[in-house]
């Protein structure tokens, strides 16, 4: 199986189809490579990564908030000002922020944006101790 991320598959799909003459049949080839390649099972990560490509190639950017509750809006906008001001080279109204909840996380935060992650989340500091204890 090939060893790379959704992002950089989505990436190339992104680039076959604004240089195809044939756009369709570009991405009935790359569902059928999909498939022969052992990748199917990932494609919903690489149907998103693509979405945010195409997103990006827009001047768009998505950030997704996570976090194991529900947030209040004056906790969204104080989240939405840090990131902002830490993206000053990128217009407001072009970052579009998409706000989940994963219980799983315990507490914390994580940001997702342009392929970087910030992981402030207890299940990941948790994760960081199991690996440091073994």
């Amino acid at each position: 199986m090939l060893a790379t991320s959704p992002r950089k598959i989505a990436q190339a799909l992104l680039g076959a189809i604004e240089n195809s003459s044939q756009p369709d049949r570009t991405m009935t080839s790359f569902a059928q490579w999909l498939y022969q390649s052992g990748l199917w099972d990932k494609r919903h990560r690489i149907i998103s990564a693509f979405a945010d490509e195409e997103m990006n190639s827009q001047g768009l950017h998505k950030i997704r908030v996570t976090t194991a509750r529900k947030l209040s809006e004056d906790e969204q906008e104080a989240i939405m000002k840090v990131v902002r001001a830490e993206q000053q080279n990128v217009d407001p109204k072009h970052l579009l922020f998409d706000w989940n909840v994963d219980e799983a996380l315990l507490g914390g935060i994580k940001i997702a944006f342009d392929g970087a992650v910030i992981d402030a989340t207890l299940q990941h500091r948790l994760s960081i101790l199991e690996t440091t204890i073994r």
